[in-house]
């Protein structure tokens, strides 16, 4: 007698660009995977069959210590991330619910950003406070809505031959192996 589970979500066939099977498990809720690997064709927010083409995404990362530059100087901070950084480039699978997500994300960035500019053109132009005040109270929430909406995956660790990421839907994250180590 087998013990298939019948309920469990499908595992994902995972092929390198050579056919060689990756290397890409997850570790608890971050996803790691060896650089250069494909993605299966799979949603990573449900799991569900994603839609072509993937959505390219250019990932850095820097060790969070070098946050405390920002305390000395900005510009230096600056400086140093760009030159310690580590770069990947990914190509994530969406569904159609989650492209639309993405769709409405940039709409609303874009839209918002639009409206920001004009409010800013009016408080400067009009001898009226109330523009300011509003532009002043909507720019939070846009931000946070914009950043919200659009960001897909968020770099938990590259290096040189490993990308850790953070955001994989659960149930994409159930169809790879687990190595979390204990």
């Amino acid at each position: 007698m087998t013990t298939t589970n019948r309920y469990a979500p499908p595992k994902a066939v995972l092929r390198d660009h050579d056919g060689m099977d990756t290397e890409m498990w997850r570790e608890g809720k971050v996803l790691a995977m060896r650089k250069g690997s494909q993605f299966p064709h799979r949603c990573i927010k449900c799991n569900e069959p994603a839609v072509a083409p993937g959505r390219r995404q250019k990932l850095t990362w820097h060790p969070p210590g070098w946050y405390l530059l920002i305390l000395l100087a900005v510009l230096l901070y600056v400086i140093v991330a760009m030159i310690v950084r580590k770069k990947a480039t990914v190509e994530i699978g969406l569904c159609e619910r989650h492209q639309k997500r993405v769709l409405w994300g940039r709409i609303i960035g874009w839209g918002g950003f639009a409206l920001m500019l004009a409010l800013g053109f009016c408080a400067a132009t009009q001898q009226s406070s109330a523009f300011g005040v509003a532009l002043m109270v909507l720019v939070l929430p846009w931000l946070i809505a914009t950043v919200t909406l659009n960001r897909l995956v968020i770099p938990h660790r590259i290096d040189d031959r490993y990308v850790r990421l953070k955001g994989c839907g659960p149930a994409f994250l159930a169809a790879l192996p687990d190595r979390t180590w204990r």
